[in-house]
C-alpha cells in the first residue's frame, strides 16, 4: 500500500491510496522482504470480486479512523523493518540508519549512524534491509 496525502499546515486536504494485492502467487517477484498472496495464505481459490467489496468496505472503515486520528498508531503499530537497519535511496542520495518510527507527516523517523534522529520527508524511496555481516 501506497500513500500520498497533502496538507495544508496541521490540515490533511486528501490522501490518495494506491493497494497491490498479490492474489496468485505465481509470478511474485523475489525481495528481500517476504511476499505471499491470498490464495497462497488461505490455500484455496480466491473470487476477486469479493476480495474487492472487502478491500473497500475495510478502507471505509479506516477513512473513519483517519479522520478519528487513529490511523496513525496503527499505521506504525504495523510499520516493516521497526528497529532493523536499512539503506534507503531517492534521487539525491543514500541514507543508512535504523528504523524508528513515522512522524504525524508521514516522515520516516531514523537513528542514523551517529546515533541521531534523521527524519526523511514523504516521498519516492527505494528501502532495502542492511544484512549483519
Amino acid at each position: 500500500m501506497l500513500a500520498e496525502a497533502s496538507w495544508t499546515g496541521p490540515r490533511l486536504d486528501h490522501v490518495i491510496l494506491g493497494i497491490g494485492v498479490n492474489v496468485k502467487s505465481a509470478g511474485l517477484p523475489s525481495l528481500a522482504f517476504p511476499a505471499t498472496s491470498i490464495e497462497s495464505s488461505r490455500g484455496q481459490t480466491v473470487s476477486r470480486e469479493a476480495l474487492l467489496v472487502g478491500v473497500l468496505a475495510g478502507t471505509d472503515r479506516w477513512y473513519g479512523r483517519l479522520l478519528a486520528g487513529e490511523a496513525h498508531p496503527a499505521w506504525e503499530a504495523r510499520l516493516a523493518y521497526r528497529g532493523q537497519r536499512v539503506a534507503i535511496t531517492n534521487g539525491t542520495g543514500e541514507h543508512e540508519g535504523r528504523v524508528l518510527g513515522l512522524t504525524r507527516e508521514a516522515g520516516l523517523r531514523l537513528e542514523g549512524t551517529g546515533g541521531e534522529e534523521v527524519v526523511l520527508e514523504a516521498g519516492a524511496y527505494q528501502l532495502r534491509p542492511l544484512v549483519p555481516v
